[in-house]
């Protein structure tokens, strides 16, 4: 199904309102679904795609981090404005000021 021109943007419906949006044609309610289905799944990918990058990037040193912390599970370290959280065999980062606030 092709997208239609006339079909309001993300952040067009994130700023109508839900009237509006409830208003719109079935068909074009039915093609923006369709939209935000496929841009779910590649959200999904793109997620688990990066999620597997920190893992490439940092398991080797929140493994050694667990290691010296005499820990099995659960790590914390930093690099550059970055904070590093390993829980199980899942890397997160986050943001350096998000501890500091």
């Amino acid at each position: 199904m092709a997208f239609p021109e006339n079909a309001p943007s993300v952040d067009d419906m994130l700023n109508m309102p839900v009237t509006e949006l409830a208003l719109m044609p079935p068909s074009l309610l039915a093609a923006v679904q369709a939209e935000i289905d496929v841009a779910t799944d590649r959200m999904k990918a793109v997620t688990e795609r990066f999620a597997l990058a920190l893992e490439v990037r940092y398991a080797a040193r929140a493994s050694e981090c667990r290691h010296n912390e005499g820990k099995d599970t659960g790590s914390q370290f930093h690099h550059l404005d970055v904070a590093a959280i390993a829980a199980g065999s899942e890397v997160f980062t986050k943001i350096k000021e998000w501890f500091d606030a």
